[in-house]
């Protein structure tokens, strides 16, 4: 949490609380969760989620309470599982290697074990943003492109 909120202040986002909710990491978890931001009169035009699954249960909230994705809201998912490019539409994901994850964590394992007393380790993992068809302009940006010569499909 204290990273993604570092994030969003880094490229100028301001941390809005009300935005963040807590699931479970399965699709129920990412219903209720999208359910809950969808209902606010007050709500995003684009949800992050922390996991595929999670964003997966976005959708079929989003999608139950008569949302359009990606036109009325963008969802991105986090891992790539294999169903993320056969759902309809095909999930916008961040691709995290699990073989490179994996060798991190020895890697880790292994440096504790022969220096057990230092702490603050960082391994870094290179993640690649998977850009399918959940994702797209804001509703309000798009409907403020609807113009004569500008083209609007996502």
């Amino acid at each position: 949490m204290d990273a993604f909120v570092r994030a969003l202040k880094r490229i100028g986002l301001v941390h809005q609380p009300q935005f963040i909710k807590e699931g479970n990491y399965r699709i129920t978890g990412g219903m209720a969760a999208t359910t809950e931001l969808l209902s606010s009169p007050d709500r995003p035009t684009a949800v992050l989620t922390a996991n595929d699954l999670t964003a997966i249960g976005g959708m079929r909230a989003a999608l139950q309470m008569g949302f359009e994705i990606p036109r009325d809201i963008s969802i991105i998912g986090f891992d790539d599982i294999d169903m993320s490019d056969i759902i309809h539409p095909p999930l916008t994901t961040l691709r995290l290697p699990r073989h490179d994850l994996a060798r991190a964590f020895f890697d880790a394992l292994e440096h504790l074990k022969s220096h057990p007393n230092t702490l603050g380790q960082q391994y870094s993992v290179k993640t690649t943003l998977v850009v399918r068809q959940f994702t797209g302009p804001a509703g309000s940006v798009l409907e403020n492109l609807k113009s004569p010569g500008v083209a609007t499909d996502v």
